[in-house]
């Protein structure tokens, strides 16, 4: 951290300042040029949670992290400021504030400002007045400014020399130009980007691991990292690259090597590309459209046999030539997630379910029931023969599953692994088949805790999400029966789980409810009919959607719908 006093030019930005915007430009002038300058680079400390008070600080360029108990609570871009509670107070910082980004800060100590408010007793009466402000408004004084936490800069940067980083950039940047304005400054100081930034949706920085410093610069800028590599080669080992897009150049790297990559670098998600660049823009068409938050996100809800109506909502959204990038699912809305997310289209998905559920009945193996109705050997041999030895790493469409641990009574996301035990693990029904053992844990149905599992993939905040729920509903097929104990107990978890997954509706854009009514839950050999109600209500919903446009779903252009 470097501070320079009294080095500081007139730049209007207080101006910009809610403690300080209704002061003359002359007293906001004087207080600029009473302030000091602190640089810190990406990565820097300002200050500890329990230090002692040194003053106001107020983002010039960059952008500060202010974090609480581990986690960070908000950003704080240009104009915006912290510390102003303890100037006034005195009182030891209430946070840990770490530069995001190489940032330039206006630092007022103290001193400096008992000096200003002597000299200007408007300064103190424009504080008081707009802390009043917020206290009455029940607001946070330090969220002002221009503050976000929108992934605004993108660094496209390699690993190992010769890594494509130019052209998988110029790719991507033309990808993201079909969704929002970017723009690719080149070699840019932070107060270049700062301005780049004001013009542009994105801005594409590109840098190879031979560019030295310029690679170091981009890496603590971005807010979100693109790394390019050969599979060939072994993964970095470089902290600042955890939690990046992935993008794989060449021949497929193989299962054991992509997993290894994947482990090294924990991606947000990979990306194979051929060595023919001419198939670069398709490939990197899901990341741009993650990128511009234009990602659409499928969550199907589990219900037994019910569950074949998400194939009649899939179905639709092809026909409306919408493209689903990714998918969560829990119990049987797990299994069709993941035969989608392994790239199966729905003939095949439907020919698979007839065989697998209507033909082979995967509950039917029954045994004395000790600890389930079903030994579960049938239902295990049917995911194999459908996902094979497949690892969630290699799936082309994101995919990610819930159960829950049955020991430590949580919710477990699976989004890593062989894909037959992620699913298995999810449709554990307590009684109906045995709890699965993945490692030292063992897992019953997700549907317990978490039947709509919006939150897998609201949280990265990519796009809209689509929630298929079918947690509710009518009576089976024919309410005058007495259910067996399979149904019964479903029924009975459904049930439970019905308001939990009303409450997760809240967070997708869109909520399709199928009619699932005269449908029992296991009455798998109504597949068709669950497929149609399915595309019945996407349809529905589907045209009901398209008068918001505000979180329009972005389509490939290939729609079937005349």
């Amino acid at each position: 951290m470097n501070r320079v006093p009294g080095e500081v030019e007139s730049t209007g930005l207080l101006a910009d300042v809610p403690l300080f915007a209704g002061l003359t430009a002359a007293v906001r002038a004087g207080i600029e040029g009473r302030a000091d300058v602190v640089d810190l680079a990406g990565g820097d400390t300002l200050f500890e949670a329990g230090a002692p008070s040194d003053g106001l600080y107020v983002v010039c360029t960059g952008r500060l992290e202010v974090i609480r108990a581990g986690a960070v609570v908000r950003e704080v871009g240009r104009g915006g400021f912290v510390g102003e509670l303890s100037l006034l107070t005195g009182a030891a910082r209430a946070a840990t504030v770490r530069a995001r980004r190489d940032s330039r800060l206006l630092h007022l100590s103290p001193a400096q400002f008992d000096a200003l408010v002597t000299a200007e007793p408007s300064v103190l009466r424009q504080v008081a007045a707009t802390l009043a402000g917020w206290v009455a408004d029940g607001g946070d004084p330090a969220s002002s400014g221009r503050a976000g936490r929108t992934a605004t800069l993108v660094a496209v940067v390699g690993s190992g020399r010769g890594a494509p980083v130019d052209a998988v950039a110029a790719a991507l940047v033309v990808e993201l130009a079909e969704h929002l304005t970017v723009v690719t400054p080149g070699r840019v100081t932070p107060a270049e980007l700062e301005r780049a930034e004001l013009g542009a949706d994105r801005v594409v920085l590109s840098a190879g691991p031979e560019d030295g410093l310029w690679h170091e610069f981009c890496l603590r800028q971005a807010d979100r990292v693109v790394l390019v590599g050969d599979a060939r080669h072994p993964p970095p080992a470089v902290d600042a690259l955890t939690g990046a897009d992935l993008v794989l150049v060449g021949s497929p790297p193989g299962r054991e090597r992509l997993v290894r990559w994947v482990g090294a670098i924990e991606p947000r998600r990979t990306y194979q590309l051929d060595p023919d660049p001419a198939g670069w823009g398709h490939a990197l068409a899901p990341l741009a459209r993650r990128i511009a938050g234009r990602s659409v996100g499928l969550v199907l809800a589990g219900g037994g046999a019910r569950a074949f109506c998400h194939l009649g909502v899939i179905e639709a959204f092809e026909a409306a030539g919408i493209e689903i990038d990714r998918v969560a699912g829990t119990s049987l809305g797990a299994i069709v997630g993941a035969a989608y997310a392994a790239g199966l289209g729905v003939p095949e998905m439907y020919q698979t379910f007839v065989a697998e559920f209507v033909r082979r009945r995967p509950l039917g193996d029954y045994t004395v029931p000790r600890v389930s109705l079903s030994r579960g050997r049938r239902a295990l041999d049917a995911l194999v023969r459908v996902y094979g030895e497949m690892v969630i790493e290699e799936l082309p469409r994101e995919f990610a599953c819930i159960s829950v641990d049955l020991y430590r009574r949580e919710a477990v996301t699976h989004r890593r692994g062989r894909l037959v035990d992620a699913v298995r693990a999810s449709m554990s029904l307590p009684v109906v088949l045995p709890p699965y053992w993945i490692g030292d844990r063992l897992h019953v149905d997700g549907a317990l805790l978490d039947n709509l599992p919006v939150s897998c993939l609201a949280a990265a905040g990519e796009g809209p999400i689509v929630a298929v729920n079918i947690t509710s509903g009518g009576g089976g097929s024919d309410p005058s029966r007495m259910p067996a104990l399979a149904e019964t107990l479903q029924r009975s978890i459904l049930m439970a789980a019905a308001p939990a997954a009303a409450a997760a509706e809240a967070d997708a854009d869109l909520v399709i409810r199928p009619d699932v009514r005269r449908v029992g839950l296991l009455d798998f050999h109504r597949l068709d009919h669950m497929r149609e109600a399915g595309r019945v209500a996407a349809r529905a919903a589907l045209e009901a959607y398209d008068g918001r446009p505000h979180r329009a779903l972005p389509t490939t252009g290939t729609s079937a719908r005349q």
